[in-house]
């Protein structure tokens, strides 16, 4: 009987993480943080433009752009060195940056992101190109 009741606690010990892991919640991601454009009408909707740099090429080698400024946010994109964006915003912290850029579902022959002449209004950008968050530590300014 003895054994008996040492199998059972054995088992117990076993299937314990197997039921955790089935009724663990899905991750949770932070908010959608909408990259702001404009606000000044003597400059452009977006500051400057940046280009991937800083990588560890022993590493992963790209850049994750996300949903929100946030190591936890949803992945939208991962971009190689040397692609360039146009920083638009940036983080309360200045450790994220607001970026829109054509992305790899658009063709960029001639297409306009809106974003390289003024927009009076701060506003969230709605554009046709694709817009996330960047860590700022691996972008570098090439243009403005």
């Amino acid at each position: 009987m003895r054994n008996f009741i040492k199998c059972l606690a054995a088992l117990s010990l076993l299937i314990q993480p197997l039921t955790t892991i089935a009724h663990s919640k899905p991750a949770i991601f932070p908010k959608p943080t909408p990259v702001m454009i404009g606000g000044d009408s003597d400059q452009d909707a977006c500051g400057g433009v940046l280009e991937v740099a800083h990588l560890n090429p022993r590493g992963d080698n790209f850049l994750t752009v996300r949903a929100s400024p946030s190591a936890t946010a949803r992945e939208i994109d991962r971009l190689k060195p040397g692609f360039a964006v146009w920083g638009c915003d940036e983080s309360a912290d200045h450790q994220w940056i607001g970026i829109v850029y054509i992305g790899k579902k658009l063709n960029g022959d001639g297409l306009d992101c809106g974003v390289g002449t003024p927009v009076k209004q701060r506003r969230p950008y709605q554009g046709p190109c694709t817009k996330g968050w960047v860590s700022a530590r691996f972008l570098e300014l090439i243009a403005g």
